[in-house]
């Protein structure tokens, strides 16, 4: 008896080992409407691979075309046999072929299937973690695999449509990532970062679902949104924007519809930090003044993007020199197995994207994409676009090449750039087209930026990293604008050329000890380098006022920040933020705090402070002024202060069951040292009221002596997409307010009031296979109407010129605003390609939201200029 469990021992034993040997063989196979018997011939011939099979079942002569490349023996086989009936089973050294059970399928009708790979990391180190376990949920037959010794997964012939996994891994917090959008023209590969137990043993394990609410940087605790690429894609009214995305979330206030700047909690556009791969970029969006940080649209594509976060208060020690918020920009990682291309049209241009491996060692790859437009169909269509009659016209290309090595860390090269031109001669049409009555504006605007870099990842040990990046970013603005009376009589002429960007080299270092302690500091030089010159003249003035100045200064930025995790339940981040401005040779030292307490399973409590500073633009430092008396030109604003900010928030969530969030947070900010005007007749200003627009507000005689104060509360109940359907309501109370050099209190420009906004969506499957899916999804938004600048009538009247009542600034709001934004698509899949149709309407029922008020000489009466109406557009997508 011993003697035979012995022979059967090894028998299958070695029927493991000859299976194993030809499951192992890398397949090549490139043909074109072949017959399946040669292919399966050269299969023998060339791999040693036998096939079994009943001739009366199984027709070789139906004509095949495959290809692939260095695949493993069950992706070939999947691929060979993905468009006829035929199903196999491999058994020891012999794959049987076998007639498909469904005798009543047709090819076209097979299941589809995809491979779901990617690589299992630690959170805080991002070094892979061998050994995970991957569980397909809710699978049958039951699937499931371990990742290997750098970390990576793959699961094969997985079912196109929205799949669950469960990723578990000894000592870490098990972790459900659900919504994994499986298509048949593009493979899912996901990077999965796992969170180290505090308290690791026998009994205790930790199981969370996915937290949408929270950040990728596991530093952040509060007052952030996660910007996924999938909800980009979808939302209505998003257009596949980063911006206008951001737009959606409480305590945001999305700009009208020609732009997608953002005002978050009552703060200027302006407070907006952008950030691309953990360094700072400039303003990455086209048709933008270059001062701002918004634009008509963005620049980074979408299709290229990594989940990302967006920081809306209270951020930690590694985010410097802005107030208000941080967009924290990632760009995922090209397909390092297989080379995969997606064409996309629509409304941000003809675009193509590729991605694949740079060598046939898949470990290294390539992502990259170009899109260009003109928007004449649309003009032509009826659309109005806001522009004034000009045709915009706009291209960009953005890359990212990640270079692993086994002795020498990891390489990243990164970079994006775009141009845009905007070009209207109004003097040469009729009247009809003009923008304003009574003269026409000849209006020719160019604008581009660019930012690209190069880092490299070292890990020291299993405990420390570093990272240096080498950057720069630049943005450029140009524009000619002549107001013409009668096609003869100039009216108003200006003349604009302004750039500004900065050169960087970046450290960080990251140590961690055990689950409870993570330290994290940096260091940032940044040389910045800038622009400017202009000539400007109005019909009430005797001569033109010229600015015209360039150079560079240099920042320091560095940061230290400590996590300390005391149990499961008690997490505290303390860190410092300090900077040195060489043109104003000013020092700052800024404290960050957070806290965050999980009450329950389903509830957690957070609180952060920071104290947070911005050096002034400087388009206003460097702004030159020419003084009547002696006919020179001097800078005033010269000795302005660093504006700085204190942020103090709490927020509470709960979570329900897993699919459905609360979420409030209540904010208080209160701004110092900000720049405002001692100029007679323009008190009024304050720096806290620019950046919602392209214009340059000049103003001399520049104090840091106002303040400013935002205070509100926010809420957010979000249903994650299940069971077909997703529905996400924010709701924000807030009031924004300043005061000028006079120390007069007022409401800021931005201080509406209140935001809500309603999204939903709802899939429908239109056949078993989820081969193709209808999507419906809607937006409804409603605010306070914009605060302005008033008309004294009489007196305008009475001097036939215009005059504001700046007793009243910002004193009353325009009325509410109302926009609903509609989009319906079509998904389907076939074999080999993902094919995605769109259309979509915003501001559907022709809401007239008052964009601004202004005084028409010609009928001595204030007219209004409302938002652009229904903004009709339509997309297509394919992936293959």
């Amino acid at each position: 008896m011993k003697k035979w469990a012995i022979i059967l021992v090894l028998s299958l034993g070695l029927q493991a080992f000859i299976q194993a040997q030809v499951t192992n063989k890398k397949i090549t196979l490139h043909y074109k409407q072949t017959p399946l018997s040669q292919i399966l011939s050269y299969l023998t011939s060339e791999y040693n691979i036998h096939f079994s099979y009943v001739n009366d079942f199984i027709s070789l002569d139906q004509k095949i075309t495959v290809r692939v490349k260095n695949q493993s023996l069950s992706s070939a086989l999947d691929e060979l046999f993905r468009q006829t009936n035929i199903t196999y089973q491999q058994v020891g050294n012999q794959i049987v072929l076998k007639k498909s059970t469904d005798a009543n399928r047709k090819p076209h009708q097979l299941q589809l299937t995809q491979t779901i790979r990617g690589v299992v990391l630690d959170k805080a180190l991002q070094t892979p973690l061998p050994g995970a376990n991957i569980i397909l949920v809710n699978s049958e037959p039951f699937r499931g695999i371990a990742t290997d010794a750098e970390g990576n997964f793959r699961l094969e012939k997985i079912p196109i449509g929205r799949q669950e996994l469960k990723v578990s891994y000894t000592g870490y917090k098990d972790l459900v990532i659900s919504n994994i959008i499986v298509s048949s023209g593009k493979e899912s590969v996901l990077t999965i970062s796992l969170e180290e137990q505090v308290l690791q043993s026998a009994e205790v394990v930790v199981t969370a679902q996915k937290d949408k609410s929270r950040a990728n940087n596991e530093l952040v605790l509060t007052s952030v949104a996660s910007l996924r690429p999938d909800d980009i894609n979808r939302f209505a009214g998003s257009r596949q924007d980063p911006l206008r995305m951001a737009g959606n979330y409480a305590g945001v206030i999305s700009g009208d519809g020609q732009v997608n700047h953002i005002v978050v909690r009552g703060n200027s556009p302006r407070g907006l930090l952008w950030r691309m791969e953990g360094v700072d970029i400039i303003n990455p969006n086209h048709f933008t003044f270059v001062a701002n940080t918004g634009g008509g649209f963005s620049v980074i594509n979408n299709n290229l993007l990594a989940s990302s976060d967006f920081l809306t208060g209270a951020f930690p020690a590694e985010y410097g020199n802005k107030v208000s918020s941080v967009m924290d920009v990632q760009l995922r990682k090209g397909n390092n197995e297989k080379h995969e291309h997606t064409f996309q049209l629509g409304l941000n241009g003809i675009e193509y994207v590729a991605e694949g491996p740079l060598s046939d060692k898949k470990s290294s790859s390539y992502l990259a994409s170009i899109r260009v437009f003109d928007f004449t169909p649309l003009e032509k269509m009826g659309v109005d676009l806001g522009t004034g009659g000009g045709n915009p016209r706009f291209g960009d290309g953005t890359f990212k090449i990640h270079l692993p090595t086994k002795k020498a860390g990891i390489f990243t090269i990164w970079g994006m750039g775009g141009y845009n031109t905007l070009n209207d001669y109004q003097s040469r049409k009729d009247s009809s087209f003009w923008s304003n009555p009574g003269y026409a504006t000849d209006d020719i605007a160019v604008s581009g930026m660019y930012a690209t870099g190069i880092s490299h990842t070292w890990l020291f040990n299993e405990h420390t990293f570093g990272k240096l990046t080498i950057a720069s970013s630049a943005g450029k603005y140009i524009e000619e604008v002549k107001d013409v009376v009668q096609k003869q009589t100039l009216r108003y002429y200006s003349a604009y050329d302004g750039m500004e960007g900065h050169h960087l080299a970046s450290y960080t270092l990251t140590h961690k000890e055990g689950a409870k302690h993570l330290l994290k500091g940096g260091f940032t030089y940044r040389q910045m380098f800038y622009k400017q010159s202009g000539a400007f003249w109005e019909n009430d003035s005797t001569e033109f006022r010229f600015i015209n100045y360039r150079g560079h200064t240099h920042l320091l930025q560095s940061f230290l920040h400590w996590q300390y995790r005391a149990t499961e339940k008690l997490e505290i981040n303390t860190g410092v933020y300090a900077q040195w401005f060489a043109m104003q040779n000013s020092f700052t030292l800024e404290p960050r705090f957070s806290v965050g307490y999980q009450l329950t399973q389903n509830q957690r409590f957070s609180l952060a402070y920071g104290l947070h500073s911005q050096i002034p633009p400087l388009q206003y430092t460097l702004m030159q002024f020419r003084d009547s008396r002696t006919g020179t030109y001097n800078t005033p604003n010269t000795n302005l202060q660093v504006m700085k900010s204190h942020h103090l928030v709490a927020g509470y969530t709960h979570q329900f069951n897993g699919k459905l969030q609360f979420k409030t947070e209540a904010y208080y900010q209160y701004l110092y040292d900000v720049p405002v005007s001692m100029q007679q007749g323009n008190e009024i200003f304050s720096i806290l009221n620019t950046g919602g627009n392209n214009n340059l507000w000049l103003s001399d005689s520049l104090v840091s002596k106002g303040t400013g104060k935002n205070y509100g509360i926010e809420f957010t109940a979000e249903r994650y997409f299940n069971r077909d359907f997703y529905v996400l309501v924010t709701s924000s109370l807030f009031e924004s307010k300043y005061t000028d050099v006079n120390g007069k209190e007022r409401h800021t420009g931005f201080s509406v009031g209140h935001i809500s906004n309603l999204l939903a969506g709802r899939e429908f499957r239109l056949d078993e296979g989820k081969r193709r899916v209808l999507s419906v999804d809607i937006k409804a938004s409603y605010q306070g109407g914009r605060r302005y600048l008033p008309v004294n009538v009489d007196s305008t009247m009475k001097h036939k010129t215009l005059v504001l009542d700046l007793e009243n600034a910002y004193a009353h709001r325009q009325k509410d605003q109302f926009r609903f934004d509609f989009r319906i698509s079509y998904n389907v899949n076939l074999p080999k390609a993902t094919h995605n149709v769109f259309i979509a309407a915003d501001n559907l029922f022709r809401a007239r939201n008052i964009l601004e008020q202004y005084w028409n000489p010609q009928t001595e009466s204030i007219d209004t200029l409302y938002q652009i109406g229904i903004v009709p557009y339509f997309g297509y997508r394919i992936h293959f």
